[in-house]
C-alpha cells in the first residue's frame, strides 16, 4: 500500500484509471459473457456446493486436497475459496465463477507492486496496464476454471519473494504462498518445485536471505505440500486413501489426470519437457494455438 501512496498525483490517477478499466471489462455482463458453463466449472461449483453444506465433495470423501471430480482428480482450491459465496448466495454463475473474478482484480493492482520493486513505479504502472488489458486475463476473470486462479497466488508468491529481499522474515510467507499453489492446478507439481529450487538456489548462492530463513522457509513450504505430495503418492504407487482427522489425500478410481497431462511423470519426461518447450516458443512466435474461434 506504501508504494501506491508514495505515487505522485499523476501517477496516482493513472494507477485509478487504469484500475477502473480493468475493474470494468471483468465486471461487464460479468456470470452472463461467456455463456454457459464448461463442465469443469460445473464440476468445481458442484463440489464447492457439496462442501459448503456437507464438508464432502460429490462422491462423499470429506475435505480432499484433490477432488475425485470424474474419477481422474481435479484441483480443489478454486473449490475451497468458491465455498463462501456459494454459502451466502447459493449455487449459480455468478457464484462459480466469483473467486476468478476476485483473483482477476486483484492481480492488476499487485502487478503494479511487482513492477515497482523489479524496476520503478513507471514500470509497475506499465506491467499494471498490460495485465488490466490482457485478453487472457479478462476471459479468465470471467470463466470458473481452477487453471485461472493460479497465476495470481503465484504472483502474489513472486511478489513476497522480492519484499523479503529487504525483510527476510516475508520469505517464510512467500514458501507457504508457492505451497498452496500445488493445490491451484496440477501443471504446478513441476513448476513450482522448479522455481522454488532455483529461486532458494539463487538467494543462496548471493547472500541476499540468511541461510537459517532459507531453511526455516523450504520446512515450511514442505509442510505445507506433504498432504498434496502423500495424494500423488497414493495414486502413483496405488496405496490406500488415507485421513488425517477430516482430511482427506483420496485414492482415486481412474488413471490421475496429472500422470497423463504433467510431464515429469511421463516416462519419457526430458523428451515431454523439451516438446513442450517448442510449442510455447510456436505459441509465443505465432500468438495462435490453431484453435478455431
Amino acid at each position: 500500500m506504501s508504494d501506491i501512496l508514495a505515487l505522485p498525483k499523476s501517477g496516482k490517477r493513472i494507477f485509478l484509471l487504469v484500475f477502473a478499466v480493468g475493474i470494468l471489462v471483468r465486471c461487464w455482463s460479468f456470470g452472463i459473457i461467456p455463456r454457459g458453463l464448461h463442465q469443469d466449472e460445473l464440476s468445481n461449483g458442484l463440489d464447492a456446493y457439496y462442501l459448503a453444506n456437507y464438508q464432502v465433495d460429490r462422491t462423499g470423501v470429506s475435505l480432499p486436497v484433490q477432488f475425485v471430480s470424474w474419477g481422474d482428480g481435479q484441483s480443489a482450491l478454486y473449490g475451497y475459496f468458491a465455498v463462501p459465496g456459494i454459502k451466502l448466495f447459493g449455487l449459480n454463475p455468478y457464484t462459480i465463477r466469483l473467486p476468478n473474478l476476485i483473483a482477476g482484480i486483484l492481480i492488476i493492482p499487485l502487478f503494479f507492486l511487482i513492477g515497482k520493486r523489479l524496476i520503478d513505479s513507471r514500470f509497475g504502472l506499465l506491467c499494471m496496464f498490460l495485465v488490466a488489458i490482457s485478453p487472457w486475463n479478462i476471459t479468465g476473470s470471467r470463466y470458473g476454471h481452477e487453471a485461472y486462479f493460479v497465476p495470481f497466488i503465484f504472483s502474489l508468491g513472486f511478489y513476497f519473494i522480492l519484499l523479503s529481499l529487504q525483510n527476510n522474515t516475508k520469505f517464510l510467507w512467500a514458501m507457504a504462498i508457492f505451497a498452496v499453489c500445488l493445490y491451484g492446478y496440477i501443471t504446478t507439481f513441476s513448476t513450482v518445485p522448479i522455481f522454488v529450487s532455483f529461486t532458494i538456489l539463487q538467494l543462496f548462492i548471493t547472500k541476499k536471505i540468511a541461510w537459517q530463513r532459507i531453511l526455516q522457509g523450504l520446512g515450511i513450504f514442505l509442510f505445507l505440500a506433504t498432504p498434496i505430495l502423500l495424494f500423488a503418492l497414493v495414486n502413483s504407487f496405488q496405496w490406500d486413501t488415507i485421513h488425517f482427522s477430516k482430511l482427506t489425500m483420496p485414492r482415486l478410481p481412474n488413471e490421475p489426470r496429472y500422470e497423463a497431462l504433467v510431464a515429469i511423470f511421463k516416462p519419457d519426461a526430458l523428451k515431454e519437457l523439451l516438446g513442450n518447450l517448442l510449442v510455447f516458443l510456436h505459441l509465443l512466435w505465432k500468438q495462435s494455438d490453431g484453435w478455431a474461434r
